[in-house]
């Protein structure tokens, strides 16, 4: 039967989706830990706080931007259907 898998792909299914996770897992905490960094860096020069204040507004703008797209995206598609 096609719906059906043997057990020995269905192990390796299995290990595959728990690496996935994994990555996924290990991506969020190094992503939040970069940002705790930089939220935790203290200021000494004049040059050092443009630079922090330029990323943080980068970071901004790349989730604004995202969301900017994944709209636009979601229009088109409703277009389609009219």
């Amino acid at each position: 039967m096609i719906g059906l898998l043997d057990e020995e792909k269905k192990h390796q299914l299995k290990g595959f989706a728990q690496t996935l996770v994994s990555i996924d897992r290990d991506l969020i905490e190094e992503r939040n830990r970069v940002q705790v960094t930089v939220d935790g860096l203290e200021s000494h020069s004049p040059k050092l706080d443009r630079v922090i204040t330029e990323l943080k507004a980068s970071c901004v703008m790349t989730e604004l931007m995202e969301n900017v797209q994944f709209n636009d995206l979601t229009l088109k598609q409703h277009d389609l259907y009219y």
